[in-house]
């Protein structure tokens, strides 16, 4: 028989609760800045100054597009929380299945959206004409880790393993 491993936020010292739910998440974010730092140092070093001012270039829409992705995610976590509070775990659940089904056609849908509209989106935003092919090359990658994005997203702020 499986062990109860739900932990009650409500119940206990709320310093430690709130610690130990907040350090994890720093460590991520943490993580994806020194993953920034490291990504910017290679490119810089390795592949010159051009594709240096090609990632810096899309730094805001890969911000923007990876920030409504996990926005949204997060979204889905206030009738969980609402569902798991009430300790009503029958509709709990089935916003859990609806926010994955609802995360996957999101990340399908988004990254279909901006692949197609990427080339465009570096024009607009004025990508100058000699770095704009590496800018675009760099962001479509990033793009295409859309889904996992929403996965990992997902996983953390519903607490789904």
């Amino acid at each position: 028989m499986a062990a109860n491993t739900t932990k009650k936020m409500t119940q206990g010292n709320p310093l430690t609760l709130i610690l130990g739910f907040s350090i994890p998440m720093l460590a991520g974010l943490l993580f994806q800045q020194m993953y920034n730092l490291v990504d910017t140092i290679i490119v810089g070093q390795t592949l010159g100054d051009s594709a240096l001012a090609a990632v810096g270039s899309t730094g805001s829409i890969n911000f923007l597009i990876n920030g409504f992705c996990m926005g949204m995610c997060s979204g889905f976590a206030i009738p969980v929380a609402q569902r798991f509070g009430a300790e009503s775990y029958d509709s709990m659940r089935k916003f859990v299945g609806n926010a994955i089904v609802l995360s996957a056609i999101f990340a399908l849908v988004i990254t279909t959206l901006v692949s197609i509209f990427c080339y465009q989106i570096l024009a607009i935003m004025q990508t100058p004409s000699d770095i704009i092919d590496l800018a675009y090359s760099y962001i479509s990658i990033i793009f295409f880790g859309i889904p996992v994005t929403f996965y990992i997203t997902l996983q953390q702020v519903l607490c789904v393993h």
